[in-house]
């Protein structure tokens, strides 16, 4: 009884494996690491990242207050888009996690926005991508590192207030 759908659906899930197997090897996906010059670079930024990552895991581990959680969840949207391969600007609407909640904590106005502000950062981008070729896909690496620098920044000054 159960495999009575097999035959009307197919066996999508052994295809859908291999098609999530198969994503890196998509010729039309950015590597954002693979945008460093170097092997050097590119592991010192896969490795600041694992670090950045278990630094807000350490902390919202100890202490899980809403402000902790909220920022490990959107340093773990960060970290995968530096880290794995992304076949689409589309994927950066995910850094609307992080922005959310970094405007959520944001110490002042000013700081809000310029995070609302940066929301719009990707028509720069796209716009410098038709002078600076290069900037269209940069955007894999650059909007992530300013919602990442956000996130500090935000960290930071609700460290200095208290």
């Amino acid at each position: 009884m159960a495999l009575l759908p097999v035959p009307f659906l197919g066996l999508w899930p052994v295809t859908w494996i291999r098609a999530v197997l198969n994503y890196g090897q998509n010729p039309f996906a950015t590597w954002p690491p693979g945008l460093l010059p170097g092997l050097g670079w590119r592991l010192a930024l896969a490795a600041a990242m694992v670090v950045w990552l278990g630094r807000h895991a350490l902390r919202c581990w100890r202490t899980p207050t809403p402000f902790r959680q909220a920022f490990f969840v959107s340093a773990v949207v960060i970290f995968w888009l530096m880290l794995m391969p992304q076949t689409g600007s589309y994927t950066l609407t995910l850094l609307l996690i992080p922005a959310l909640a970094t405007m959520r904590y944001a110490p002042s106005r000013r700081w809000k926005a310029a995070i609302a502000a940066s929301l719009l950062s990707p028509w720069l981008y796209f716009g410098l991508g038709k002078v600076f070729p290069p900037f269209d896909t940069l955007i894999f690496l650059l909007l992530p590192l300013q919602f990442l620098l956000f996130m500090e920044g935000v960290a930071f000054a609700r460290q200095r207030r208290r």
